[in-house]
């Protein structure tokens, strides 16, 4: 009986141990398993905080750069379509922004207008990311571009493309080049662990941007299903695979101004590396303590000897149920001490798994120290939860100080009411922001900051995660740009563009508050003669004393601005209601314009005196356009300039008029041009037995509606723009051709022939090489042609008068001095000129037989002529007493109506052959 006594208690004693192990091990592993739960769900909820984080970091940056383009976009020359200006801007806006690698300006068909990475004037028409700029034309949007290689840098890149408007449509497309690889490293700062992996990915699937292995994976597409995920908006943690092949926790946001998405995936093998740990411990311990308890029981019954059983047989039916109680009580203790050091041990190894959760957030608030932004996380009350250092620094706050603070205490632009509605709304939806805003510092100063904000649910907890940046340089930068898009780089005034949006404004509020407003146009007289004469720094000293003294001329409230060149515009605001009131204002202004203007200017060490010319137009309400009233003011300038200068005119509505038949009547000369519309009529030139000699060609032109037009009627307005060139090469063309003509009939052969050339025609640096031309292609000879100079040509640039004058004598042409006495050039050059003939101006000879004066004049003349060894010609002849005067005093040759008036060629060559072509007025030869 002791026998199987002994084996039931050894039995029971491995039963015990066995049953006594089961709760525990049970236990102390849902213990343990949960805590590697929990620490696995904190890294995958760092995904979302990383990827919120590192997607506002680059659309920061790329917001950054689209604000800069968007104004240089808006500038004055790029709506002017100066191209060089604003290839000047861009060029210094890449200093101050080194992350970029250039700007272009790109043409509706894609043409490259200038592109900073090569010199002005070269061209390209291969555009890269030709489909952002399209998208650009078609939106008037930016537009964010696709990588691509760049065809200048060779590197990946992407574009900034951004609309330049033109009277509401899209001119042109302004693109800012950047390389990829800044993103990379912006990236790169937002790893953390490093083995994790962060790709900014477009919406078609390019890995534009990479943490690891950039240069290997940047610019490949990525998984069908990740581009699904990207076009999708997706928000959970997904599973993926990296291009290593390595299995990760993703998780996802997006860049709403890009279509881009920020992916971060953590290895699963990490993630789950807590978890397996703690399955680990779990095993070992529950096996620990079973083989334990077993090996105790085995020990207590190996030394349990028969005596010892027979005695507690004894004892036990002795003790009965009472002692068997006791027993039972006494196992049951064991059982609770064996349980009590298990816990032991399970809260020691819980104490250092939360040490490890610890380390980890430790590591987290390093990151979160260390950040370059202001990072803090509010509630969504606005309450401050968490601060990086950078933030505290940027407000000048110890930590202990910011405790408790809540964003009203800090934000100095927006009220309460409307700031924190706002805050709370991004929480409650899960969305982001972007807005500039200024926080107000502890010492009362205040800094620019942009903020990007978005909104987070975690673990049931709703917080909003805020970056601020200190954007002070941005600004800078910005206000140097808003200078050069807004105002003269010279004179520091207005420009035109800053001009039109005040005008603008400045109608509106005459309409509404039932004022006038003027606007004077102003330009330096004479002002070409100071640059060419002292050159071009001078003129920029001048035109920067000009811009001082007018806005000293003016109310504060008034704009002075600089229109171009030497042009400026003062625009004058609430004035009188009544018409003739706030004309009698604006003649006040204008007076006191022209009296400051017109005192002398110490230019370095130069004395110079200057005046400028006025016009003034009135407006009253937005109806009239600017450029209309522009163009009022400006012909009422030219008006001022016309009466004498230094001077004003109030536009007059008449003054339109005559410009629109001016406009109508260039255009239609500009058809005439190259066409037979002009033509020529021919005056006889005599000699003194009245003998035909030659003729001066005259020019004409055959209107469509006017019929035929003197040259008094169109050469003024030809001589304003570039159609005298085409118009006087035309007249030597047909010159040519006419005495071609002349050679096959005897009464003309010997014939010369005289046309006009203007001052502008003679100047043009290439109108030897044309009168060679055409001589040499009818094959006339030379010495029948004669080239009529004005004496006012020979006013300026004299030696560059006198190299083209000898050039064209040795092509053998013959030069006349036409109007001789009009003008006022030095009798000394005269000697010089390879003159062959000087003509007396009809205004002497009118009056030759009435005034003494007159008289006088010619007979100088004809002396002075033939000092001189040179013909003298009278035109204007018109009586027989007129010619036999000349005659008497040494003429020797005439035109005029009493040889004959400008006739057609045909009617000419009649003329000629005429027996009586060599009479004079009553029948009987000039002989003397």
């Amino acid at each position: 009986m002791g026998h199987r006594l002994q084996l039931g208690i050894k039995a029971w004693l491995v039963l015990l141990s066995l049953f006594s192990a089961i709760p525990v091990v049970l236990f102390s592993g849902f213990t343990i398993y949960r805590l590697g739960s929990s620490q696995q769900d904190a890294q995958v909820s760092r995904l979302s905080y990383r990827a919120t984080a590192a997607a506002v970091a680059i659309e920061q940056r790329v917001g950054a750069m689209l604000a800069t383009l968007r104004v240089l976009a808006q500038s004055d020359a790029a709506l002017q379509g100066d191209v060089p200006a604003l290839y000047q801007q861009a060029q210094r806006l890449l200093k101050i922004m080194p992350e970029a690698q250039l700007i272009a300006l790109v043409d509706a068909d894609g043409n490259s207008i200038f592109n900073t990475a090569v010199p002005l004037g070269i061209t390209n028409s291969n555009v890269n990311a030709a489909d952002a700029v399209q998208a650009v034309f078609r939106s008037g949007r930016p537009v964010i571009s696709d990588l691509y290689i760049g065809s200048v840098m060779k590197t990946q890149s992407i574009s900034i493309n951004v609309p330049v408007l033109a009277g509401g449509k899209v001119a042109y497309c302004l693109r800012m080049s950047v390389p990829a690889d800044i993103f990379s490293q912006a990236l790169v700062d937002q790893a953390e662990p490093p083995e994790w992996t962060v790709a900014l990915i477009s919406q078609s699937g390019t890995i534009i941007a990479r943490n690891r292995l950039s240069e290997r994976f940047v610019g490949t597409k990525t998984s069908a299903a990740m581009i699904a995920a990207i076009a999708g908006h997706r928000q959970d943690i997904f599973d993926s695979v990296t291009y290593e092949g390595i299995a990760v926790k993703a998780g996802m946001a997006h860049i709403p101004e890009t279509n881009w998405a920020v992916v971060i995936g953590a290895p699963t093998a990490a993630l789950n590396a807590g978890l397996y740990q703690s399955l680990w411990i779990m095993a070992v311990g529950g096996v620990s303590l079973m083989a334990g308890g077993l090996a105790a029981s085995f020990w207590l019954a190996r030394h349990l000897r028969p005596t010892h059983i027979r005695e507690l047989d004894q004892m036990g039916i002795a003790l009965g149920s009472a002692r068997s109680r006791e027993e039972q009580v006494s196992a049951e203790l064991s059982e609770s001490k064996t349980m009590e050091a298990t816990l032991a041990r399970l809260v020691e190894e819980l104490r250092l798994s939360q040490a490890q959760v610890l380390q980890t957030s430790a590591r987290f608030q390093a990151l979160l120290k260390t950040a370059s932004d202001g990072i803090h996380t509010l509630d969504e009350h606005g309450d401050l939860l968490e601060a990086s250092d950078s933030f505290l620094r940027m407000l000048g706050w110890e930590a202990e100080e910011a405790k408790g603070r809540n964003v009203v205490d800090w934000d100095a632009c927006l009220a309460p009411e409307i700031l924190l509605p706002r805050l709370r709304g991004l929480v409650e939806r899960q969305q982001s922001d972007v807005f500039e805003t200024k926080y107000r510092r502890r010492d009362g100063t205040l800094v620019d900051v942009e903020i990007s904000c978005r909104g987070v649910h975690l673990d049931g907890t709703r917080y909003l995660y805020n970056a601020a940046r200190d954007i002070t340089e941005r600004k800078t930068a910005e206000a140097k740009i808003q200078q050069l898009a807004f105002y003269d780089s010279l004179t520091h005034l207005p420009n035109r563009r800053l001009l039109l949006e005040r005008l603008a404004q400045a109608k509106a509020s005459s309409s509404r508050n039932g004022t006038h407003g003027a606007l004077t146009f102003i330009d330096v007289d004479n002002f070409k003669t100071l640059n060419d004469t002292q050159g071009h720094r001078f003129g920029d000293l001048l035109l920067r004393e000009i811009a001082t003294r007018l806005r000293s001329c003016v109310r504060e409230s008034d704009t002075v601005a600089r229109f171009g060149g030497d042009e400026f515009v003062v625009m004058l605001e609430d004035m009188s209601g009544n018409i003739d009131e706030a004309a009698v204002q604006a003649e006040v202004v204008t007076e006191k314009i022209l009296q400051v203007l017109a005192e002398p200017y110490q230019l370095e060490n130069h004395l110079h005196f200057s005046t400028v010319s006025l016009g003034i137009t009135l407006f009253h309400d937005k109806e009239t356009s600017n450029d209309e009233l522009l163009k009022q003011a400006d012909l009422a300038m030219y008006q001022a300039k016309a009466a004498g200068r230094n001077t004003r005119r109030f536009f007059d509505p008449k003054m339109e008029d005559i410009l629109a038949a001016q406009s109508a009547l260039e255009t239609d000369l500009r058809g005439a041009i190259g066409t037979e519309a002009l033509f020529l009529y021919f005056q006889p030139q005599v000699d003194r037995r009245g003998r035909l000699v030659g003729a001066e060609g005259l020019v004409r032109w055959r209107h469509p509606e006017k019929g035929i037009v003197l040259p008094d009627d169109f050469i003024p307005l030809a001589e304003t723009t570039s159609l005298i060139l085409a118009i006087g090469a035309q007249v030597i063309e047909i010159a040519c051709r006419q005495l071609k003509a002349w050679n096959d009939d005897p009464a003309t052969a010997h014939l010369t022939l005289a046309i006009n050339v203007s001052a502008r025609q003679f100047r043009h640096p290439h109108f030897v090489d044309d009168v060679q031309d055409a001589l040499v292609r009818s094959g006339i000879d030379p010495h029948r042609l004669k080239l009529e100079l004005t004496e006012s040509l020979l006013l300026q640039e004299m030696d560059d008068c006198i190299r083209k004058m000898r050039a064209l004598e040795r092509l053998g042409v013959s030069l006349s001095l036409d109007d001789f006495g009009t003008g006022y050039s030095s009798l000394a050059y005269l000697k010089q000129l390879p003159l062959g003939q000087i003509k007396i101006d009809r205004s002497f000879v009118r009056d030759v037989l009435s005034d003494s004066n007159d008289a006088t004049i010619a007979r100088t003349i004809i002396v002075l002529g033939k000092s001189l060894g040179l013909c003298v010609i009278a035109e204007g002849v018109e009586e027989p007493g007129q010619w036999r005067f000349l005659l008497d005093e040494g003429c020797d040759q005439a035109q005029g109506y009493l040889f004959g008036r400008p006739m057609p060629a045909a009617e000419f060559l009649r003329h000629a052959r005429r027996p009586a072509a060599a009479m004079g007025f009553d029948g009987r030869p000039f002989v003397h």
